[in-house]
């Protein structure tokens, strides 16, 4: 049940989105601190599946990724959860997780760099900079 049915011009509007697989978006620059609306790209997912191979394995437990989104610092980048993070994992499955996770690693880096983005050894003082606060305007 919709609580909320899209109407004439809207609703040709939200269905062309669909299909595009486009979504409206808050686009935040370092000079404009509530952002633009944008249609982006929606995040493609990859499918979900259940894996019986490492049913008992708990190291690098992937959890879920987060569409691109600036909570730790002023880029948009996406968020990878992960339980039981170790570099040195003992079981097979926390190695293959692992090697996944690094896959998703690349493949971030790979579109920062294709969308523009500084250069990482830019970005990550930027990043860590406690004086950047949202507050004074400085993000």
């Amino acid at each position: 049940m919709k609580l909320a049915q899209p109407l004439g011009a809207f609703k040709a509007f939200w269905a062309e989105l669909e299909t595009n697989k486009e979504k409206i978006g808050r686009i935040h620059s370092a000079d404009d601190s509530s952002g633009t609306l944008q249609r982006i790209k929606k995040q493609e997912r990859e499918a979900s599946v259940v894996s019986t191979r490492f049913p008992t394995e708990e190291e690098n437990k992937l959890i879920c990724q987060t569409s691109p989104q600036a909570r730790f610092s002023p880029f948009l980048e996406p968020l990878t959860m992960v339980e039981n993070y170790t570099e040195q994992p003992k079981t097979e499955g926390g190695k293959h997780r692992l090697w996944l996770l690094q896959q998703r690693m690349e493949a971030a880096q790979a579109n920062w760099s294709r969308n523009g983005g500084p250069d990482q050894f830019v970005a990550i003082p930027i990043r860590s900079d406690p004086r950047r606060t949202e507050s004074d305007g400085s993000l």
